[in-house]
């Protein structure tokens, strides 16, 4: 299969991914290792989980401008690919679950939807598909099986299906973004248990 390329390298936007890609993650790990690392060693009230739970979810979003936006933009111009993807599409605008993980990863999210095709229950079939390959990108890093990656990810299949009742008579754009954002600081305890996971391995 043949991909349109570029003649040559753009330097000055190779540099500037870079250097933010080098900023993200020198952010991401004064975060963790500063703020959400101390704190976890006192978590004896409801608002110490919410602390904790901001300041991962501002972590989540440093990550993920580092990853979807900088590091695949930066491998993009080093190999000259002219076709670029759009690696990601407005999920912080998103008005239930499953439209949030439709746009977070739109390269894995049309790979899903080409390559699974069985015709009943692809659903629960691409998360546990995803939760398996979170799973295991985690033990890969860590030689050591976590479970809370695979449990987080496997979690968003009943998610949905509860959200989508949760939500169906309501209207409003507004209030459908605000829960899918209460969602996501509810979701922060378990990511909190894996960064104790990988804190202790």
């Amino acid at each position: 299969q043949s991909y349109p390329r570029n003649e040559k390298i753009n330097y000055r936007s190779l540099l500037s991914y870079l250097a933010q890609f080098i900023l993200c993650c020198h952010t991401l790990k004064k975060i963790v290792t500063r703020i959400i690392l101390p704190k976890l060693t006192h978590l004896s009230s409801i608002q110490d989980q919410m602390d904790i739970s901001m300041f991962t979810i501002i972590a989540w979003i440093v990550g993920f401008y580092g990853y979807f936006h900088c590091y695949m933009n930066l491998i993009a111009e080093l190999f000259m690919f002219k076709d670029r993807q759009q690696f990601y599409s407005d999920w912080w605008n998103a008005e239930s679950v499953q439209e949030f993980w439709q746009k977070w990863n739109i390269p894995m999210h049309k790979w899903f939807k080409t390559h699974i095709t069985v015709k009943r229950h692809q659903r629960i079939v691409v998360f546990l598909l995803s939760a398996v390959m979170h799973e295991y990108s985690v033990f890969v890093a860590t030689k050591k099986i976590h479970v809370w990656p695979m449990l987080a990810i496997f979690s968003q299949y009943p998610l949905i299906s509860a959200s989508q009742v949760a939500m169906s008579r309501c209207q409003s754009k507004t209030v459908k973004v605000a829960v899918n954002w209460l969602l996501l600081l509810i979701f922060g305890p378990l990511t909190i248990q894996s960064v104790i996971d990988l804190a202790e391995s």
